[in-house]
């Protein structure tokens, strides 16, 4: 593989629907969109999200994902498209599921489908913890 002083050269290849998707040298990293249609093409920053083991027969044992969104509900409707079924798994009438619970970049959000998400975050889908006496 060609590469450069900063690494391996990116590979890219076509993914769904004619878009051109860019996988860095780990094969394990996911693809990160590039090209739409129309021949606009423009780097695309998403946020990574960690399937939570429970939910990865959705996402054919897939464990980490990128996908585009400013919200949660963003976010989940984005990965609804590639691995259908998910969103029935994470909303209720509309809303997050009450046993789940979403951590961004290490904090539990507390605004439901409606917390932000940056470019660059971490989003982990886990199930709520509920108790008490």
């Amino acid at each position: 593989m060609r590469g450069s002083a900063f690494g391996p050269a990116p590979a890219f290849h076509f993914a769904a629907a004619g878009a051109l998707a860019w996988r860095g040298p780990d094969s394990s990293e996911a693809p990160r969109l590039l090209c739409r249609s129309d021949f606009v093409c423009k780097a695309i920053l998403m946020a990574t999200v960690v399937i939570p083991a429970l939910l990865r027969k959705l996402t054919n044992g897939v464990e980490r994902v990128t996908a585009p969104g400013r919200t949660v509900g963003q976010l989940i409707d984005a990965l609804e498209k590639s691995f259908p079924g998910l969103k029935d798994q994470l909303i209720e009438n509309g809303e997050l599921k009450l046993s789940v619970a979403v951590s961004i970049d290490g904090e539990i959000g507390n605004g439901g489908v409606l917390d932000p998400i940056r470019d660059d975050s971490e989003v982990y889908f886990v199930p709520a913890l509920s108790g008490g006496c």
